[in-house]
Order: C-alpha cells, then sequence, then structure tokens
C-alpha cells in the first residue's frame, strides 16, 4: 500500500450498495425487535439514564454524524479515560481496556457480544452509514489520524467491519488502516455479502461463548453458596 491518495470502487456511490444496506437492515429491525425491546427495558431498569447513548463521529467526507448506541456506561464514565489510559489494549489513536469498569455489569456484556452497536441500523437506514464499511470514529480520534488514514472518511462508516475479526491488542495501526483502505478499494457486492455472512458467524460465536461464560459463573456462585451453608 502505497502513501498515495486512494481511489474508492464505484460499488460504494452505487445503488445497489444502498438497496443491499436497506434490505437487510429493514429485514434486521423487524428479526431483531424483540431482543432490541427486551435490551431497552433491562437497560431501563438498571440505570436512570436514557437507553439510547448518542455521539457525535465522523463520517462520510468528514461531516460530523450523530452515532446511536445501547448505553453501557455508568454516568461520567468519558472523565474516567485519561484515568484509565495506561491500560489501554487498543491501536492508536482507539481506545479500549479489558473488562473496563467504566461499564455498568450489563454494559459489559452488552460490549463483550457487540449488542450494543445493533441501534446503528436505524444509523444505516438513515443513509449516514453502511452495513459494510470503516467503523467511525470520534472526531477528537478522527483529527490525530495520519493523512493517509483520513482517507478511510471518503466512504460511509460501516457497522460491520473487518476489523472486527481481529483482537484489538493483536493489531496495529498500520494493519488497521491497510484493512480500512484496502476494502475501500475494492469492495463489491460479492464482498459485502461474504463480510455479512462472516460477520454473523462471529458474532453468534461470541454471543454464545459470552452466554456459557455466564452460566458457569452461576453455577460457581450457586456452589459457593452451597459450600458455605
Amino acid at each position: 500500500m502505497t502513501s498515495l491518495k486512494i481511489y474508492p470502487s464505484a460499488y460504494h456511490s452505487s445503488l445497489l450498495k444502498r438497496i443491499l444496506d436497506i434490505l437487510i437492515a429493514c429485514l434486521a429491525l423487524v428479526a431483531l425487535s424483540p431482543l432490541l425491546l427486551i435490551i431497552a427495558i433491562a437497560i431501563k431498569l438498571s440505570a436512570k439514564e436514557s437507553v439510547i447513548f448518542k455521539q457525535e463521529r465522523t463520517g462520510l467526507n468528514g461531516r460530523p454524524f450523530i452515532i446511536y448506541k445501547f448505553r453501557t456506561m455508568k454516568p461520567g464514565a468519558h472523565k474516567l479515560q485519561s484515568k484509565y489510559k495506561q491500560l489501554n489494549i487498543s491501536p492508536f489513536p482507539t481506545f479500549k481496556i479489558p473488562n473496563d469498569p467504566r461499564f455498568s455489569s450489563l454494559g459489559l456484556f452488552l460490549s463483550k457480544t457487540t449488542l450494543d452497536e445493533l441501534p446503528q441500523i436505524v444509523n444505516v437506514l438513515k443513509g449516514g452509514m453502511s452495513l459494510v464499511g470503516p467503523r467511525p470514529f470520534p472526531e477528537k480520534e478522527h483529527k490525530l489520524l495520519t493523512k493517509k488514514w483520513k482517507q478511510r472518511s471518503f466512504v460511509k462508516p460501516g457497522l460491520i467491519s473487518q476489523v472486527f475479526f481481529y483482537p484489538r491488542s493483536r493489531i496495529t495501526t498500520t494493519q488497521w488502516t491497510k484493512i480500512d483502505l484496502d476494502y475501500i478499494q475494492n469492495a463489491s457486492l460479492l464482498v459485502d455479502l461474504g463480510i455479512i455472512i462472516k460477520a454473523l458467524r462471529y458474532y453468534i460465536k461470541i454471543f454464545l461463548f459470552q452466554i456459557k461464560k455466564l452460566h458457569h459463573l452461576a453455577l460457581s456462585r450457586n456452589a459457593g453458596k452451597t459450600n458455605a451453608i
């Protein structure tokens, strides 16, 4: 990958990609509506704040837009990022720490299973995002990107990114840049469909793994209570 300007494939601005986004987003919204309702009720019962967290991110051509997520963090969590800065495992300029103490118990589960990202289906329907594309960064992180990496904003940001398939602690900034820019230049209907299918399998695997962990944790706690009696 050279440092020269990249040229997005024509597919990004095609009607075909927009039709795919709308079709799959509508199907997902209908199929997942019971799950979305359950999550919303659970968050509302556990916190006094709004169910949906809204944040300004950098979108197509650097224009800001509001992204939607299920609320996962405790009140005032954004003020504590500097406190845990040394624990960051994510490549520059993003931020992620294992078992982030800023999360609520429910929020940590939603984050680990990526269920917190589901409201972004609405972002896709509104046209601010695509199903597949580079993940949108907050403006303060986007400003820290190199000129080469800022070219990721030549296309709409995505709900699903190939970067998801790599552990944050094992991917470098250079690798992340290459993955995003390669996708931007080589995207097609078949590429998108392949990524979506892979993502479905990946997310289901993660969800089942987290459910299994919760089950084992519950069994351990019950065994501890039994031994204590």
